[in-house]
């Protein structure tokens, strides 16, 4: 095995010729100069320091939202300036009113309260607030974003600011690139609509007007995305049958409400012969129309009971919410169209006002 040894020293490396030739204590002055040098620099940093001169990195920014992001803000914005116009408007109610007075007072208080209770899930839904984590300038949290606009109490101006949220959302739908959120959106928009119209009825205040059409209109091409078999041949049986209903029901009430119910069953009637044509099986063995279907209890009953003609209503709602996030971005506005007169029908025939219309799955929610 081979083996390696020290050269003895005649045979080392000698050193460079002027290192050899330096005195000891010379070397060793070199390597003092050297650690002298760099504690006189640390000093000089340490000063720095001390005089506020640092090496930083720049303090963290809030990243810019993309466009998902950007209309989710706008909608929470709506909401929390919907809370805040609710919440000061419940501040300002007069606590020492009687007789009439208080009664009408309550009553504007539980609308109020309504909202309220909508617009906490309606903040949850949407994702809330923004919250950045970052600090200001004296290390206080920048607060949530996006804050409530500046509100003037009273109910007409809670029936404004409810409106015009509705009409916002109905008007970026078309831009919204996620499906799910505008279907959310339009949800919301449908609650905030109603509870518009309730408040400004309870306390007689006007009701601003709005782009949405006089009457809901079934859309005149076939749209975009939607499932012929899993969504209009239900569609159309659900309105059909709706029609069929109210028939039965105009033969059976008064006079007024045998005018309302023909009004409506001649509504349901159009549409599902309207979305029939469009689906190309109208007539046809794909057609899904019967002569009769079973009727909601209550319709049949003597005295009549139209309570269970909601349902009806509820489920035409829920489908043309589901709709909204299928069809092409621009005709989402007509199914909102048709979800918000499903929506105020069923109201109409008794049911329970919902945070959010059109959407079963948050039932439970607000």
């Amino acid at each position: 095995m081979e083996q390696h040894q020290l050269l003895p020293s005649a045979s080392r490396p000698a050193l460079p010729r002027a290192a050899a030739t330096l005195p000891g204590r010379v070397r060793r002055g070199l390597t003092a100069g050297r650690l002298r040098r760099l504690a006189a620099a640390a000093a000089v940093v340490a000063v720095l320091t001390g005089c506020g001169v640092r090496m930083e990195t720049p303090s963290p920014t809030q990243p810019v939202p993309d466009a998902v992001e950007a209309a989710r803000r706008a909608a929470v914005q709506d909401v929390v300036d919907v809370e805040a116009q609710a919440r000061a408007t419940i501040a300002a109610l007069p606590a020492d009113a009687k007789g009439d007075e208080k009664r009408a007072v309550e009553r504007k208080r539980d609308n109020l309260q309504a909202i309220l209770d909508d617009s906490t899930a309606h903040l949850a839904a949407l994702g809330g607030q923004y919250v950045s984590g970052l600090l200001d300038a004296d290390g206080v949290p920048l607060p949530a974003e996006p804050t409530p606009a500046d509100a003037e109490p009273g109910s007409q101006q809670t029936v404004d600011r409810l409106v015009q949220s509705y009409a916002r959302a109905r008007g970026a739908l078309a831009t919204q690139e996620d499906d799910a959120v505008a279907r959310l959106m339009a949800s919301v928009a449908v609650a905030q609509l109603t509870r518009a119209q309730t408040l400004a009825a309870a306390g007689g205040d006007t009701l601003p007007e709005t782009d949405a059409p006089a009457s809901a209109q079934v859309p005149d091409a076939l749209p975009e995305g939607v499932d012929v078999d899993a969504d209009l041949l239900p569609l159309i049986a659900a309105e059909d049958a709706a029609g069929y209903a109210y028939e039965v029901l105009s033969a059976r009430v008064t006079e007024a409400e045998r005018v309302a119910a023909r009004t409506r069953a001649a509504q349901h009637r159009a549409r599902a012969e309207a979305w029939a044509r469009l689906a190309e099986v109208d007539g046809t063995a794909q057609d899904p129309r019967e002569v009769a279907y079973a009727l909601p209890d209550g319709v049949l009953a003597d005295p009549v009971d139209t309570s269970g003609l909601h349902a009806l209503e509820t489920g035409l709602a829920t489908s043309y919410a589901t709709l909204v996030a299928e069809v092409a971005p621009e005709l989402r506005t007509a199914m909102l169209d048709l979800l918000t007169d499903s929506y105020g029908a069923a109201l109409t025939w008794g049911a329970t006002p919902v945070a959010f219309p059109g959407l079963p799955e948050r039932a439970s929610e607000g």
